[in-house]
């Protein structure tokens, strides 16, 4: 019974998530959650008394879905390079799938989940970001001479730019990565065919 339940709480958050990420939070109702996650309206309130409630689990989950997907990038891809071509596609392609409403919503009407999601920010900034240019400077792939404190702040920013556009995103990926990058850095970045 209660691996059932949590089944249906899965299901409930994963499909806020889309649905968040597609219209906004604010403009979701509990109606469009319940029939897209195939439960009535009472079934819905039964696991989520409010929809703040809702919000905090739907961005805890976003934040796993980020760790996982970090941590797996981390494994599968020792060279420095690729890591940063697979973070930054990861990171970018959960930014560009979200209307923007999304973080306005988030940001004006539910602070809590807010203060959560930027406090991963900063933790994502300093674990995998920073750690991403540690070891690529070590590894005499990056630039010796880059601060990679204000490098991750703005490759952050620059991830959460929302160009709809493939080729003029994979154009600025390609610009910002090899400001980084020293001359070994290009060769190998060229022999990689990234």
């Amino acid at each position: 019974m209660i691996v059932k339940q949590q089944s249906i709480k899965n299901n409930i958050v994963a499909k806020s998530l889309n649905l968040f990420t597609a219209y906004g939070i604010k403009a979701v109702r509990t109606e469009d959650i319940a029939l897209q996650s195939g439960i009535s309206k009472r079934t819905l309130y039964a696991y989520y008394k409010s929809k703040e409630h809702l919000v905090q689990d739907v961005i805890l989950f976003q934040i796993d879905l980020v760790k996982s997907q970090s941590d797996r990038i981390r494994i599968e891809h020792p060279s420095t390079i690729e890591e940063f071509v697979a973070l930054w596609n990861c990171v970018s392609g959960v930014i560009h799938v979200s209307n923007p409403n999304f973080s306005r919503d988030l940001s004006r009407q539910y602070p809590q989940a807010w203060i959560v999601l930027t406090d991963f920010e900063s933790e994502f900034r300093t674990d995998f970001l920073v750690g991403n240019l540690r070891k690529g400077i070590a590894q005499k792939v990056y630039r010796q001479d880059i601060d990679v404190e204000i490098i991750s702040l703005l490759w952050l920013k620059v991830m959460g730019l929302n160009f709809k556009e493939t080729k003029s995103w994979s154009e600025i990926r390609t610009h910002f990565l090899r400001g980084l990058l020293t001359e070994k850095g290009r060769r190998d970045y060229q022999s990689s065919a990234l």
